[in-house]
């Protein structure tokens, strides 16, 4: 995760609330054909609002993985998992980063 500090200070940019982010909170594995998620982290990750288990566990399209802050349930920072294969990249061209993070108000 922390492998890429200037696109977190972009999504976080409270330095207090991303200190949160280990730089070894979460690990993907592909084992075809699913993704797999492991929390190695002692802070508290939801995935799909239920609390991520110490164990791996598979991750499907659209699930939401939720960082929340030191007070464990309050997120402050959520992705979407998106799966595509090479056909809909060729087709679809790779998907974009966004400019600007939708951030709350």
């Amino acid at each position: 995760w922390m492998q890429q500090p200037d696109l977190f200070a972009r999504l976080v940019p409270d330095e207090i609330q991303r200190a949160v982010i280990s730089r070894n909170h979460l690990l993907f594995t592909w084992v075809k054909p699913m993704l797999q998620l492991k929390k190695l982290s002692p802070g508290v990750v939801l995935v799909n609002g239920v609390a991520a288990p110490p164990s791996e566990m598979v991750v499907t399209q659209g699930t939401s993985v939720d960082f929340c802050g030191r007070d464990g349930a309050t997120v402050f920072l959520t992705f979407t998992i998106l799966i595509r294969d090479a056909t809909a990249v060729a087709l679809l061209g790779p998907t974009p980063l966004p400019t600007r993070p939708d951030v709350p108000a």
